[in-house]
């Protein structure tokens, strides 16, 4: 319930499926493998457009359907190593009277010469303010509120000299009106309107060796972003955000591959609630462990059972202090699971699947596409 929750929705990133339909949507994909296998129009390196339906079940946004359509769009040079590029569109409505529309696109282009990620979005979202740090009395008892958002966010990275490095820019505006309804605390309270405007311009270093974008088995992803957000650029907060990720995969025997994620992030100044640093873990909401630093890592093991068919096992834990130097004393929060993928789109190594989590002492089903340690 941060701005990287919004994204996170419209780029697909994890959504939580009922265990009822678990069985039905393994079921579609074997469906649309033979529909797109039938088709006259798609050759094995030509694009392909995946529609793809995600039944929603999670404590943040509460139960519905996404609808997302998904274009993996052509290699434009003989190099199977070459990332794909894909564009989307995206949808979703629960019965929280939560909903998000939204375009998006990842392109690669020149050989991988340059790359360009732009984000377009608005959605209305009913979800729980959790408030700050690791004692906070919100913990048990959130503020619900409503946040109606709109998001643009475009994003554009340069290759460098040295192998495997890339540099540039992102710039990011996020406008949210937040209704408080704090009547759960003290019966009575009216509801409190907020209008806040968040705006940035960031640099951004990029070191990729994967053998693939959507489902690496082998290489690393090393990512910096410096975002200073400002009124300059059209926002009402003044500070500075630090986001480290990093990313390795190693394939330890055949059919066995082992990824583990560092996670830091790291802020300056007074940013506003929904931006702080925050903990991405699957296995609790985000947004529920925040505060002005946050450091997590996390590990995941996949094994390539039967041709399209990849079952995994992951866990990890995070921190969060006000100080950095506090880090190394705070409590850590941990959650894992199980999960199972299946390869939609072979030639492009698209996957999506379900994942059975445990934290804060409950279960989730969630559902994922792609490669969860890529965002």
């Amino acid at each position: 319930m941060r701005k990287r929750l919004v994204p996170l929705i419209l780029l697909l990133l994890m959504c939580v499926a009922r265990p009822s339909v678990a069985s039905e949507i393994a079921e579609e994909f074997q469906e649309l493998e033979r529909d797109i296998a039938e088709s006259q129009n798609l050759v094995k390196e030509g694009p392909r457009f995946v529609p793809v339906p995600i039944p929603i079940s999670n404590p943040t946004v509460g139960t519905g359907l996404a609808v997302a359509g998904l274009y993996l769009h052509p290699q434009r040079e003989e190099d199977p190593t070459l990332p794909t590029s894909i564009s989307g569109v995206h949808t979703m409505y629960t019965d929280t009277q939560s909903w998000t529309i939204g375009v998006f696109h990842e392109g690669f282009y020149s050989q991988d010469a340059y790359r360009v990620r732009g984000l377009l979005g608005y959605g209305e979202l009913n979800l729980k303010f959790y408030g700050i740090g690791n004692d906070s009395i919100l913990r048990d008892r959130p503020v619900e509120y409503e946040a109606r958002t709109t998001i643009f966010s475009p994003r554009l990275l340069f290759r460098l000299p040295v192998k495997n490095w890339f540099v540039g820019a992102r710039y990011l505006y996020l406008e949210i009106d937040n209704t408080f309804d704090p009547s759960n605390l003290l019966p009575g309270l009216p509801e409190i309107e907020i209008t806040t405007k968040t705006a940035g311009l960031g640099l951004v270093g990029v070191y990729d060796s994967r053998n693939n974008n959507l489902w690496p088995t082998a290489g690393s992803w090393f990512e910096f972003t410096a975002t200073d957000y400002g009124e300059y650029v059209g926002g009402d907060f003044d500070y500075r955000k630090y986001i480290l990720k990093f990313s390795q995969y190693h394939q330890v025997v055949d059919k066995i591959t082992f990824a583990y994620r560092l996670d830091g992030q790291f802020i300056g100044g007074d940013a506003p609630f929904y931006d702080l640093a925050s903990l991405k873990l699957r296995g609790f909401p985000y947004g529920r462990y925040a505060d002005k630093n946050a450091l997590s890592v996390q590990g995941e093991l996949r094994w390539n059972f039967k041709e399209r068919w990849t079952a995994l096992v992951f866990g990890g834990g995070g921190r969060i202090a006000e100080e950095i130097n506090d880090l190394k004393s705070a409590p850590t929060n941990s959650a894992g699971g199980v999960g199972i993928r299946y390869m939609i789109a072979r030639e492009k190594k698209l996957n999506i699947g379900v994942d059975i989590t445990y934290g804060d002492g409950e279960y989730g089903f969630y559902v994922q596409i792609g490669d969860a340690f890529a965002n």
